[in-house]
């Protein structure tokens, strides 16, 4: 999903179906040039039709930039990295 509008519809999506979603981050490499390298493992569990809960698990890696005013955006995030 590309664009804050795109983001935002799915995440809506996910929300209304009353998800959680744990992350442990597992390693952060960071450059002096204000770029970062995140990897985690993520679960997503949704509540099923007949009341038991669904879970999907998986690895991501993103890379992070870091902004002017110390914050971090998110240049590329690759939510499902083959293991």
């Amino acid at each position: 999903v590309m664009g804050a509008e795109l983001l935002r519809a799915a995440l809506t999506a996910w929300l209304a179906g009353r998800g959680r979603m744990t992350l442990v981050t597992r390693s952060v490499v960071e450059s002096p040039d204000g770029l970062a390298v995140l990897h985690g493992q993520w679960t997503i569990e949704l509540p099923g039709d007949n009341g038991a809960t669904r879970a999907t698990q998986g690895m991501s890696t993103e890379v992070v930039r870091q902004q002017p005013d110390r914050t971090w955006r998110f240049v590329i995030d690759i939510p499902s990295t083959p293991s």
